[in-house]
């Protein structure tokens, strides 16, 4: 064969080879393009999963807060209203339905604290517990030492309240 008719076919070929290959890499990027794509959409949507559940979580962290300290609040009233009698903090027992109330506040809160995704909200509102939960361990304290611990126990809850809130308000705004 030659050169003359040789040229045209392997043009013909080269040039199939060439079209093919050009198709290959449109392709190729069109499916890196969409694969990106899912993955953004993706990325987004657990994002969203992820801020709705610790909006939502926190919500309610923040009422179990609420709870709580009413709870703690109302039996350390209970407490100094008998220290007022006897003298004495923490010398009797607390009514049954305060005492219940300051338990089913306290479970709630355990079961909400530890599912706090922020590491210094969480640090926050176990300080907070614990400083509530410290009003219990006070056996015939004065007045005086359970007030303060009280004031200690408040000013932890407000600050643990207060970094809820500042997340919440985060969500919002990145959300706006």
């Amino acid at each position: 064969m030659s050169l003359q008719t040789l040229l045209p076919v392997i043009t013909l070929i080269a040039g199939g080879l060439l079209q093919y290959l050009g198709q290959w890499g449109t392709d190729a990027r069109q499916r890196k393009a969409a694969t990106e794509a899912r993955n953004g959409d993706r990325d987004r949507m657990r994002q969203d999963r992820r801020e709705s559940f610790e909006l939502d979580h926190l919500l309610r962290l923040n009422e179990a807060m609420m709870r709580f300290a009413r709870a703690t609040g109302r039996a350390h009233f209970h407490d100094m209203m008998a220290a007022k009698q006897s003298g004495v903090y923490a010398s009797h027992q607390l009514p049954e339905g305060v005492s219940d109330e300051d338990y089913a506040a306290r479970r709630e809160l355990l079961g909400l604290k530890n599912l706090v995704l922020d590491n210094n909200i969480r640090a926050k509102v176990n300080e907070a517990y614990e400083s509530m939960s410290r009003l219990t361990t006070l056996i015939r304290a004065t007045t005086d030492e359970a007030d303060a611990m009280m004031l200690d126990a408040m000013n932890a809850h407000s600050q643990a309240l207060d970094g809820i809130a500042a997340r919440i308000r985060q969500i919002y705004l990145d959300q706006a």
